[in-house]
Formats: C-alpha cells, structure tokens, sequence
C-alpha cells in the first residue's frame, strides 16, 4: 500500500520540521560548548600570565560564567568577579583609590604586610598610576573565533549522524 500525495507530503513536513528542531538544538549545544572554550581559554591565559591575580582571591577563576539563549541561538560568556572589569581593561590612573578592604585582602593573599600604612600606599599608588590592563577575556574571545564554525559543524554533525542522516 503507497503513501498518496497528500500524505507524503505531510510525513516530509513533519521529518523536515523534526530534523530543523533537532538542528537548531545542536547548534545550542555547539553554542555552548563554545561559551566552555572561551572560559577554559581565559582561564589559561589568567593562570599564564596573571597567576597573582587569577589566585589573590580565587574570584576570578571561581566567577566564570556561559548563559545561553536557546530562543536566539546566542551564547554570553562573562565573570562576575568584583575585580574582574579592572583586570580586563585596567583602570586609569587618577581615579579614586580601590576600597582599603579590597586591598588589605589582596595583600594579606600575598602575604605583605596589611598594616593601615601599607593599605593607604598601595592605594595612592592605584589612584595615581592606575592599573595596567590585561584583557584575558577579549584574547580568550579572540583565540575561539576561528574554532566556532568548527565545534558549531561538530554538533550538528553528531545530530544528524544520531539520526541517521548524512550531509551533502
């Protein structure tokens, strides 16, 4: 017994529709595997070449984030460490001095001395010369660039494979 028209057309309908929800699903995932490698990649460049500041607080490895918008197919990767802005893009110099708290902490991390002289120094410092910047996120950013169409490819691949279906 043969499929008629109308009812072939309808099972393509619905194959099409299930495979085009299936697809958009593994880009989300190939999305979100890129928002992890840009936060691995971060996280090398921190511990290469600012171990100090990556560890002084644990803040900046522990405050990594990856959210994505499965609606949109975008993915936002960030860290919500205080401090994390100021390492990123550094601060200039001239502006107020970082909170005493802030600093008696970073030193105790370090073990210098913490005393109420050693805080206000520290910080005159920071006002006067600023910080210089470090931009861990934007080279991690720009290391993944050339892997997205790859990993996102990846995923869609094993899609399609799970579904028995190969590209052209």
């Amino acid at each position: 017994m043969g499929l008629t028209p109308a009812k072939s057309n309808a099972n393509a309908k619905a194959l099409f529709s299930r495979i085009n929800a299936g697809v958009n699903q593994a880009v989300a995932l190939g999305l979100q595997r890129v928002g992890n490698r840009i936060v691995v990649e971060a996280t090398k460049n921190l511990l290469r070449k600012r171990p100090y500041a990556a560890k002084a607080s644990g803040d900046l490895l522990a405050k990594f984030f990856v959210r994505l918008n499965t609606r949109n197919l975008t993915v936002t990767v960030g860290n919500t460490a205080p401090h994390a802005n100021f390492v990123e893009w550094g601060r200039a110099p001239g502006k107020k001095a970082p909170p005493p708290n802030d600093i008696k902490d970073w030193l105790i991390s370090k073990g210098m001395s913490s005393d109420p002289r050693t805080v206000f120094l520290m910080g005159r410092k920071i006002s006067r010369y600023g910080i210089k910047p470090y931009p861990f996120m934007r080279q991690a950013i720009n290391t993944v660039e050339a892997e997205v169409p790859k990993i996102i490819n990846q995923a869609v691949d094993e899609y399609l494979a799970k579904e028995g279906v190969t590209r052209t």
